[in-house]
């Protein structure tokens, strides 16, 4: 049967080999062989006829699965095989074949030709177009004289995943003063240990590592000198779960999320460039996942045309990456597309090929760093939210930046703060008319800021028509939102939370982070948790596994921001339930705003939580 995690019964099997060759054994005793039927046989071994020492054994043979397919194409690739045996003096070995029963090149699985002894075997790099389907191999070999004469290496069982795929568009462990670390957990609401599978650039040239981690557990990988992209990450259990990069330069602390693979697109947005602030430089990188097929891509925004402007267009091969910078421009929104064909001239695309799109800004004479993934056109929406908001507190300047992606029509705009418009207060609510993008005056985004405000939540809505005097809207329309914060000589982005998940929204009860740290010297980190809801919750905070404190939160707005002092490790759960419930009980659960703010060296660092959804 096949589900997440697939168990391939072995009585299924179509054995490939003449002379019945293979016999399947239960308690010491012979079974029939079965084309299908319920697990009845302990294992596969080759085949005899008592008394045992006639030396009847088969001197080696080979059996084949059935061809098999993913379950769910659109959001799996190939994850590992894992296998026991019994070897009893002989030899086991497993190879894959694809749909036709061809063993598959070591250009796409290397070691595959001689076959795999030990288990697992990772499949992450079996390109699921070039393979839609494959099958497994069994090999078994008898051992030398006397052994063979009473026993048969035997295939126990064997399991096959299917994994989920990730990536970030860059990695750097090579610029003077920069550290990268790749944090791969493993939620404590699984039972079983999760397998990371990662590659660096150029599949067969860039550095690839295997990584295991515990329920509760997360585990780091860092290339020494290396710097390149796209990063990817392959989960081969298939479970979701959150990688992340933290980076450190100079002063500053940056961490970024991975994008899963059914969110690579080929459009992203963004509110805002900026190569014309002194001091700052603005990498737009954009990474190509495919190893097999090139990609065209154009970039878009105020002052950038990629019919004039160099390196606003171009051509990235497979596995490779495009990194322009484009000086003397500031201003918003931008765009980046992608095409397996040639643009039209007006930026049409016939064939749209997905990539992976980031942008990475050095500012304050290089002594501070921000990455900020693109947000996918698939997940623009009409409602941004997030935890908090801070132009109050010393060295802090915070604007929300709201900007209209359609080229096609205007959009209106309502920005809330700590419910500020809600109850008709000035200095906590903003709203207005953005023009279609492209507008030539600067008109289709906004950069305001709220003097003297501090709290949460922060809320950014879009609206096609004008918003009705109680604040609702008739006719939600798309914008693209993000904060943008300077805090002493540190500068952060982070988009809202959106319902980006169909039909899960992305707030839920639950959330998830790889790492904690306030151990580290410099280090300080907060949990921020605001409750939206109209009735009060109580809330948990789990580091590695461990519930590290219990809070009440009021309803409508309440806050509360736990540290835990001397703490570092991951990963790290908030999970909500409604006062006096449980959160064991899914009716009892409620969703929430979450996510974790860390100053280190007094550089300020926010990230979201991450829902999983199993």
């Amino acid at each position: 049967m096949f589900s997440g995690t697939s168990w391939v019964d072995f009585l299924s099997l179509v054995e490939t080999t003449p002379s019945q060759a293979f016999q399947v054994d239960t308690n010491n005793g012979e079974c029939p062989w079965a084309s299908a039927g319920p697990p009845q046989c302990d294992y596969i071994q080759l085949s005899h006829q008592p008394p045992p020492n006639d030396a009847s054994f088969a001197e080696y043979g080979y059996i084949d699965t059935p061809v098999i397919s993913r379950t769910d194409p659109s959001n799996q690739t190939w994850g590992e095989v894992l296998f026991n045996t019994a070897l009893n003096g002989g030899d086991v070995k497993l190879q894959v074949l694809d749909a036709d029963g061809n063993v598959v090149s070591d250009l796409y699985l290397p070691g595959n030709s001689g076959g795999f002894r030990s288990s697992p075997i990772g499949l992450a790099w079996l390109d699921p177009i070039l393979f839609p389907q494959i099958k497994l191999r069994a090999w078994l070999t008898r051992g030398p004289a006397p052994t063979y004469l009473s026993q048969s290496p035997q295939l126990l069982d064997w399991t096959l995943t299917f994994g989920k795929r990730s990536y970030f568009s860059w990695y750097d462990m090579q610029t003077p003063g920069m550290k990268d670390w790749l944090l791969m957990s493993n939620a404590a609401i699984y039972s079983t240990s999760s397998h990371f599978q990662t590659q660096l650039g150029v599949r067969g040239a860039g550095p690839s590592t295997y990584n295991a981690a515990a329920p509760g557990t997360s585990t780091m990988q860092t290339f020494p000198g290396s710097m390149d992209g796209p990063l990817m990450v392959n989960t081969l259990s298939g479970l979701p779960q959150v990688i992340s990069q933290r980076v450190l330069l100079g002063d500053s602390l940056e961490e970024t999320l991975s994008i899963p693979q059914d969110k690579i697109s080929d459009k992203y947005f963004w509110t805002w460039y900026d190569m014309q602030t002194p001091g700052y430089k603005d990498w737009i990188v954009i990474s190509n996942p495919d190893y097999a097929r090139p990609v065209n891509y154009e970039i878009r925004m105020p002052g950038v045309d990629p019919n004039t402007t160099p390196g606003a267009k171009g051509t990235i091969e497979p596995g490779g990456r495009a990194t322009p910078l484009f000086p003397g421009v500031i201003g918003g929104p931008v765009v980046v597309q992608a095409c397996s064909a040639a643009f039209a001239p007006d930026g049409s695309c016939g064939s749209p090929a997905k990539i992976m799109a980031s942008q990475r800004v050095l500012m304050f004479d290089d002594t501070a760093f921000n990455e900020v993934n693109g947000t996918p056109a698939s997940d623009l929406k009409d409602d941004y939210l997030w935890t908090w908001y801070d132009q109050q507190s010393p060295d802090a300047k915070n604007w929300v930046l709201v900007a209209n992606p359609s080229a096609g029509g205007s959009v209106n705009y309502q920005i809330s703060i700590a419910g500020g418009c809600n109850i008709g207060d000035a200095s906590r609510c903003q709203y207005g008319t953005l023009q279609p993008m492209g507008d030539a005056e600067g008109r289709d985004r906004v950069t305001p800021t709220f003097p003297g405000v501090m709290g949460g939540p922060v809320e950014v809505r879009g609206c096609g028509a004008a918003f009705a005097s109680d604040g609702s809207c008739n006719s939600p329309a798309n914008v693209i939102a993000s904060q943008r914060t300077l805090w002493d000589k540190s500068f952060e982005e982070v988009p809202g939370f959106a319902d980006v998940s169909t039909p899960s929204p992305s707030l839920s009860s639950s959330y998830h982070w790889t790492w904690y740290d306030n151990y580290s010297t410099g280090s300080r980190n907060w949990v921020v948790v605001t409750n939206p809801n109209s009735e009060s919750v109580t809330v948990q905070v789990l580091v590695s596994g461990v519930v590290r404190g219990t809070y009440g939160l009021e309803a409508d707005g309440g806050m509360v921001t736990p540290s835990f002092g001397g703490l570092m490790g991951g990963p790290v759960e908030v999970r909500a339930y409604v006062t006096g419930g449980n959160y064991a009980m899914s009716g009892d659960r409620r969703p929430v705003l979450a996510s974790q703010r860390v100053l280190w060296s007094n550089h300020m660092n926010e990230v979201l939580g991450t829902v999983l959804d199993p």
